[in-house]
């Protein structure tokens, strides 16, 4: 059971969850692991296979989810199941169309792995450290983006996901298609042009575009950014939320939208990629974007 509470970044508002009744019988357990992981707090050596050992008989856990937009804390007990922690995490940011999402972890031989959701997560091969760090982050894609998703939080959370791994070359994109993407980043977070607020220059410390389409072509960040201000100039009246939602639209087309990669190794030790997708698997070499 997730217990204790949640909190978000530095500046945002505290959110804090009482106990169920099911648990108040452990009230004067979970008291002396808190302060017993208060006084832990106070070492700066990083935690041993020893420490885990220790906070896992406290039964309080400390874990650090971030999603694409937030990171939050969460204090967990030894018997929390992979679900109960994600119900939670669903339950703070406010999310309802849940079925598309997954949590992320670092396992002991740091490879990104997929929480079992029927497992408790301290019997998983999580990598032993306090506190956890939890990835939330879209495991499932949809057909159709525009029929699909419903609530503007997981608008966002897709949009800020895919246009990540757009940036990282993750998601193949060709050099046009990336301008007219990045026109929609653009009035997703500036709304409409405005040509006595957006002067030359504006775009300048954002990254838009991947590396590799800025190295393949010889434009200067000055002529990047005029490509991106005509199609921004274009989307005049558009709302910023049907902006992340047209972004889906055209990505959504692109070969390698809604591959999940993991890193595996060949016979020979060699370093491969394993893309996963609702069409099957498919192996890639590492560099090979």
């Amino acid at each position: 059971m997730v217990h204790l509470n949640t909190v978000s970044n530095p500046g945002r508002h505290h959110k804090h969850f009482h106990m169920t009744p099911q648990r108040k019988g452990h009230f004067g357990e979970l008291l002396r692991a808190v302060i017993e992981d208060k006084r832990s707090t106070m070492s700066t050596s990083p935690p041993t296979s020893c420490d885990w050992m220790l906070l896992v008989e406290q039964k309080n856990i400390n874990v650090r989810v971030t999603t694409m937009d937030a990171e939050l804390e969460f204090a967990i007990l030894h018997s929390t199941t992979g679900k109960q922690l994600f119900d939670q995490i669903v339950k703070t940011i406010g999310l309802r169309e849940t079925w598309f999402f997954g949590l992320q972890y670092q396992d002991s031989k740091g490879f990104s792995t997929w929480l079992k959701l029927n497992k408790r997560v301290t019997a998983q091969d999580v990598k032993r450290e306090n506190p956890l760090l939890i990835k939330f982050r879209a495991k499932f894609y949809p057909e159709d983006v525009a029929d699909e998703l419903i609530q503007e939080a997981t608008q966002r959370l897709f949009f800020l996901q895919v246009k990540e791994s757009i940036l990282n070359d993750d998601i193949y994109c060709p050099p046009e298609t990336a301008v007219l993407l990045a026109s929609y980043a653009v009035q997703t977070k500036h709304g409409d042009y405005r040509k006595d607020y957006h002067v030359p220059g504006y775009l300048s410390k954002e990254k838009l575009l991947p590396q590799r389409v800025l190295e393949q072509h010889k434009l200067n960040k000055n002529q990047w950014e005029e490509r991106i201000q005509v199609w921004h100039q274009e989307h005049k009246g558009m709302l910023r939320e049907d902006g992340m939602v047209e972004y889906l639209k055209i990505a959504q087309d692109l070969e390698m939208y809604g591959v999940n990669y993991f890193n595996i190794k060949n016979k020979k030790g060699s370093e491969l990629r394993l893309g996963v997708d609702a069409l099957g698997l498919n192996i890639y070499d590492k560099m090979d974007k």
